[in-house]
């Protein structure tokens, strides 16, 4: 049976940002690090620090979202208790 290989990431730069990666278009895998984080002021800039200039959607529970799906596009899901649940593209 052969291995399963996961796709590659690429380790942050010294700032922070990721580079550019064709299978994380979004940048989900540096906005990563913030799951758990309390969603604040703060937290938000650090996050668009970390993942650089990509489109970023919060939602909120019960929040009404389109379901188009843009691979660009980084969508942060905040929990009921104001706690960065995931992060993934769409």
């Amino acid at each position: 049976m052969a291995a399963s290989t996961a796709p590659p990431t690429e380790a942050p730069s010294s700032d922070g940002a990721i580079a550019d990666n064709t299978m994380d278009k979004c940048h989900s895998a540096a906005a990563a690090r913030f799951v758990s984080a309390t969603d604040s002021a703060a937290t938000r800039d650090a996050l668009r620090k970390a993942v650089g200039n990509v489109r970023i959607r919060w939602v909120h529970p019960g929040e009404v979202v389109t379901q188009d799906y843009s691979e660009a596009r980084l969508n942060i899901m905040i929990d009921e208790t104001s706690k960065i649940a995931s992060a993934r593209c769409g």
